[in-house]
């Protein structure tokens, strides 16, 4: 029940009576973790309309500083919990009774949470549900005064993950759940759920209600951000995060922003210019200048740069599937699906043009092997197969009508990787390595989830085989039949851990050669 009100001591008394112990100073009274549990469940406790906590704001400015710097806030997840649980009481009841706030008093005050927040970010992990409630609060009580006030926390949660995207040493970022906590953040005003992958838990969880449980007034303003969300894609078609994060928990990471970029194309917002000048035509040069912003006017594009492009969209392929899979567990759950991510539909061109436009970017990378056969690189072949395996699933499941598309496209795929290979005149055995990378990679996947079009697709594969001196002695093996398909969202899953387990074993230096990392 609540704390009523009595003649002798009334509600806010004992919490008035905490903050100031706190700010004298001589007070050495360690504050441990039950102190700020029990804080947070009186205040929980405390009439939402309480007029002395809005005259203490010095007192909570005092609070936080000295809670700033506090072991047990910076070591302590619950405690951490806890003290996220008396801020957000005591934005409750300043939401609930509006009034005039001494500016400075409040600027002080804002700066002092933040700094809690943000060196938390970096040392604890913060549950999700607190995140948006503090940053929702915030919003709702300062919105009618300062709008860059009001967007406070939503902005520090972005600038804290922007920064994470470009760290390059591990601890010198947030931590990797508050990390994934802060991708969901963004995902709700996509109406997205984060989905888990084996790295974190083998249980699939789902967050239907999680938009409607808090009031999250503050997600428009993610809408109005100027954020071209360039470093996103650079940060998931990276080969080398082992250093800086932990490597169980990088497929989770990937998967989330590509999840998260998905779904923003979909809704037609950044970077779906970026995104429509690379598909369009295949223009591999849009995507450099966007990456690396040269200072140059004229950009040589190498394969390693058509390699990236194709890294990117195969993580952003599986995000979409990401997003379908748990939206339609989610919907057989609550009766409510928000609809299926099509990463092509928002590009506003003809699928032709898409299809054409990809066939161009593989075709690049495949140029590898242009009058160099040099084995050295095979292993980016695993890459490039890799991604027209995703390629092929996700435009089956997701774009009608797209089998004469598909089968146009292998041919002009298995076309040029045999030009070259013939051009390129490698010996008999690397030839005989890359068949098998594209029977391992392709085939037996495709076959694998049960794609409709696989006895249209396998002659055209094999056609691969026909060009060393003893074609029989390189055949396909005969697949035995599957007499259940692979559920898309466990062959999606196990596509994450096989493409991440690619970027482990293989990265480019600087100088753009392949370096196997074993």
């Amino acid at each position: 029940g609540g704390v009523a009100e009595t003649g002798r001591l009334i509600p806010f008394s004992p919490v008035k009576y905490f903050l100031e112990d706190m700010r004298s100073s001589d007070f050495n009274q360690e504050v441990r973790r039950h102190s700020l549990i029990n804080l947070a469940s009186y205040m929980e406790r405390l009439p939402t309309v309480t007029p002395m906590m809005m005259r203490e704001i010095p007192l909570w400015d005092i609070f936080c500083k000295r809670l700033k710097t506090h072991k047990i806030v910076l070591q302590d997840s619950r405690a951490m919990h806890s003290f996220l649980r008396i801020i957000i009481s005591l934005l409750r009841s300043m939401a609930a009774q509006p009034s005039s706030l001494n500016a400075r008093t409040i600027q002080s005050f804002a700066q002092s949470l933040s700094s809690v927040v943000e060196a938390a970010l970096h040392n604890v992990y913060i549950p999700l549900g607190g995140l948006v409630k503090l940053a929702s609060l915030w919003y709702q009580v300062f919105q009618q005064q300062s709008q860059r006030e009001s967007e406070k926390f939503v902005r520090l949660y972005i600038a804290e993950l922007r920064k994470a995207l470009k760290v390059r040493s591990a601890g010198d970022t947030i931590r990797p759940d508050n990390f994934l906590s802060l991708i969901q953040v963004l995902l709700l005003e996509e109406d997205g759920y984060l989905g888990y992958v084996d790295s974190l838990t083998e249980e699939r969880v789902y967050a239907p209600d999680l938009k409607n449980s808090y009031e999250t007034h503050c997600l428009t303003v993610i809408s109005n951000l100027q954020w071209d969300f360039v470093d996103v894609l650079q940060f998931i078609s990276s080969h080398n995060l082992q250093r800086q994060w932990p490597v169980e928990l990088i497929p989770q990471m990937k998967l989330s922003l590509a999840q998260l970029v998905a779904l923003r194309v979909q809704h037609g917002r950044p970077p779906l210019g970026h995104l429509k000048r690379i598909i369009n035509g295949g223009d591999v040069r849009a995507f450099i200048a966007a990456s690396s912003k040269p200072t140059s006017a004229t950009v040589a594009v190498r394969w390693q740069d058509y390699l990236t492009c194709l890294h990117a969209l195969a993580w952003l392929m599986l995000g979409a599937m990401c997003h379908n899979a748990i939206d339609v567990a989610a919907g057989e759950m609550t009766g409510n699906i928000s609809g299926q991510c099509r990463l092509f539909y928002s590009l506003d061109t003809h699928m032709e043009v898409h299809m054409k436009g990809v066939a161009n970017l593989a075709a690049g990378a495949l140029s590898i092997l242009d009058s160099t056969g040099n084995e050295s690189n095979a292993g980016f072949l695993y890459l490039t197969f890799m991604f027209t395996a995703i390629w092929t699933v996700y435009v089956e499941l997701y774009e009608p009508n797209s089998t004469p598309y598909i089968v146009d496209f292998w041919q002009k795929f298995i076309t040029q990787l045999t030009t070259l290979l013939i051009q390129a005149r490698v010996e008999e055995t690397y030839y005989k390595e890359i068949v098998h990378i594209l029977n391992d990679w392709v085939v037996v996947r495709l076959k694998r989830i049960g794609l409709s079009c696989f006895t249209v697709l396998l002659p055209i594969w094999r056609e691969v085989t026909k060009h060393v001196a003893d074609p029989s002695s390189l055949t396909f093996p005969d697949l035995p039949p599957f007499s259940t398909p692979l559920p898309v969202d466990i062959w999606y899953r196990d596509a994450v851990k096989e493409l991440v387990l690619i970027e482990g074993e293989w990265q480019l230096t600087d100088t753009g050669t392949a370096v196997a990392i074993l």
